[in-house]
């Protein structure tokens, strides 16, 4: 089992042509790519779990476990903390979300549709939450405004999700923070009513 070298070197591409070079290795590349990229996630190597689960989805986009690595590139970005990268992944998820989107026309199992609908969902406001909480502790007021664009994305995305009212009322304390301290919200952080 080659798996553990190859998550050593981080060579996803490399791995990827020794895979297929063996006989039915075609036919198990997948299997065993996705086994690679959980070795990369357990090593903390993000970058490489990353590569591999675009490749999985470039080889297969309208698979049903394609939202499943999608799900995952968000949890490495979130792990490395790249704010921009985070959007842009939820982003990303909320448009193959979207009941027009190739992957919804292809797959229509509601079970599991809905079943990542939570999953991004709890993500992305965990996600949320952190970058808030970090900031109303270290006083971070440029972070609040960072915190204020995920809430909005992510209210817009998930209206009625369970957690929609707690990221409503974290916005709302984050905006009395600021004033409190003397600081007025910038014109993009003024009080939204999103519910």
């Amino acid at each position: 089992d080659m798996v553990p070298v190859f998550a050593e070197t981080g060579d996803v591409r490399a791995a990827e042509v020794y895979y297929k070079s063996l006989p039915n290795g075609e036919k198990y590349f997948r299997t065993l790519l996705v086994m690679l990229a959980d070795e990369y996630v357990k090593a903390g190597k993000d970058a490489e779990a990353v590569s591999a689960y675009r490749r999985l989805i470039e080889l297969a986009p309208n698979d049903p476990a394609a939202l499943s690595y999608e799900a995952e590139i968000l949890k490495a970005y979130i792990r490395e903390q790249d704010s921009q990268r985070v959007l842009s992944q939820m982003k990303r998820i909320v448009a193959i979300l979207d009941p027009s989107s190739p992957w919804m026309t292809a797959n229509k199992d509601p079970d599991r549709i809905e079943e990542f609908k939570e999953s991004a969902e709890f993500a992305i406001s965990k996600y949320t939450f952190e970058v808030y909480d970090a900031a109303m502790k270290l006083n971070r007021f440029e972070s609040l405004n960072e915190a204020e664009l995920y809430t909005e994305y992510y209210l817009k995305s998930f209206p009625k999700a369970q957690n929609a009212y707690a990221v409503q009322m974290m916005i709302s304390e984050a905006q009395w923070k600021l004033a409190s301290h003397g600081k007025a919200p910038s014109k993009e952080f003024q009080i939204k009513k999103y519910l």
